[in-house]
């Protein structure tokens, strides 16, 4: 797999959001620094490289929301190539709280959100691998926060969601193994309002579920069995079926799914340039 190549920069001080070893971490005042695009990856300019672990050839959905501001136009950058988005109600690449590249998705809480039709891609049998990941600057909390899900409690299709809970703050990856019945694991730290934080859950091929909060391992299971649910719901970015409950409200950028490779077994230093394209 190719090398990502892009430089660090050279200043020592802390880094803007406290959640990464360099990359810039544009806040609602406006954004600043020259972007430029790297052979695997849309990078801040200059510095050292981080080197993503993934294999593009494993990502089964991508997307880093760029685009003009308010625009609802983007596509499944992952190596599967899913298609085209559908965005409901306000749902668009914003253009003024940015991690990487030229926008995030921005979500309102509401009737809000991004979805693409049900794939198997998206379902994980037995023994699969997978890592689900997000940057997300969570605004407020008067809901659960659904970060991305495969999940429809309506008609008994649960498999999987990765949420920010509103009662604590916390991640959390709920799963279900015949679409009823859930367990969910939480971790034990919580995810910061109004700063950006990388998220991520991985399931090894041995069944060991594990949830990182800014690179750092906060809480995993035990080696677990069974298959996810073949649920054949939407996958959906930002909400749930629903299109409303539990909707995301803030910023979601460079959000990714990678399957049969669990690309963090340990804490790690979160991405400091965009996910890689090829």
């Amino acid at each position: 797999m190719p090398e990502n190549r892009v430089l660090l920069p050279t200043d020592n001080g802390p880094p803007p959001d406290g959640n990464n070893g360099g990359g810039k971490a544009n806040g609602p005042g406006g954004k600043g620094g020259g972007r430029g695009r790297g052979n695997r990856g849309r990078g801040q300019g200059g510095g050292r490289l981080w080197d993503d672990p993934v294999d593009y050839a494993n990502t089964v959905f991508l997307c880093s929301f760029d685009g003009a501001n308010l625009s609802q136009a983007n596509v499944d950058e992952s190596f599967a190539s899913h298609g085209a988005l559908t965005y409901v109600e306000q749902c668009w690449s914003d253009t003024a709280v940015v991690k990487f590249g030229s926008a995030s998705l921005r979500v309102q809480g509401n009737d809000d959100g991004a979805y693409l039709a049900d794939h198997a891609d998206w379902t994980f049998g037995e023994n699969v691998a997978f890592t689900i990941e997000a940057w997300v600057f969570p605004l407020n909390r008067t809901t659960s926060q659904d970060i991305v899900t495969h999940y429809n409690p309506s008609t008994n299709n649960r498999s999987w969601k990765l949420r920010v809970n509103i009662t604590t703050g916390k991640l959390q990856l709920t799963r279900s193994l015949d679409g009823t019945g859930t367990t969910a694991l939480i971790s034990d730290n919580v995810v910061a309002e109004d700063a950006w934080t990388h998220v991520a859950c991985t399931r090894d091929v041995g069944g060991t579920i594990r949830l990182f909060i800014g690179g750092v391992l906060d809480a995993q299971t035990a080696s677990e069995s069974g298959a996810f649910f073949n649920s054949n719901s939407n996958l959906y970015v930002g909400t749930n079926h629903a299109l409303g409950t539990n909707s995301f409200f803030g910023y979601l950028d460079e959000v990714r799914i990678t399957r049969n490779q669990a690309a963090y077994t340990e804490t790690f230093a979160p991405p400091t340039n965009a996910f890689a394209r090829s």
